[in-house]
């Protein structure tokens, strides 16, 4: 793809994103960070396979919080607060959701015997709405500008 063609790309996206409503963009963008931080674990868990789940799970979590803040950030709620007073924000969220997960795990696949996969799936739906919830309201909902049509 030439140069010209991927500015031309990644304008006509950046218009069409300005289109859509806060919530339709959290939620597409929740959908991709989901769907990028398990799809990372299952890769790392399957290609690594001697690599116990914790050290996993740590690593999947410390790529995807990366990438989740930026599309949250610059994305979902186009925010302009201070960075790195809202990455902090954004941190502690996160790492309150990782610490709920790494309570949680071990709890359904040492004791109630879930598969590993299986049982980050379940987790992580039950985290996505607490994290929706924490970002709305405490992370971006006092600085974020919502663009309508």
């Amino acid at each position: 793809m030439s140069h010209r063609k991927l500015f031309l790309f990644k304008k006509r996206v950046k218009k069409d994103l300005n289109r859509l409503r806060t919530e339709i963009r959290f939620l597409a963008f929740g959908v991709w960070n989901t769907v990028f931080g398990l799809t990372l674990f299952y890769l790392l868990l399957k290609f690594i396979p001697e690599l116990n789940y914790y050290v996993i799970l740590v690593s999947s979590f410390i790529i995807s919080t990366v990438q989740s803040h930026f599309s949250q950030r610059h994305l979902v709620w186009r925010s302009s607060a201070p960075y790195l007073y809202e990455l902090m924000k954004f941190f502690w969220g996160t790492l309150s959701s990782f610490i709920i997960n790494l309570a949680c795990l071990p709890i359904l696949v040492e004791y109630l015997q879930f598969p590993i996969f299986l049982s980050q799936v379940l987790i992580v739906f039950f985290l996505t709405i607490l994290s929706f919830l924490y970002q709305k309201h405490l992370v971006f909902g006092v600085n974020s500008q919502e663009t309508r049509p």
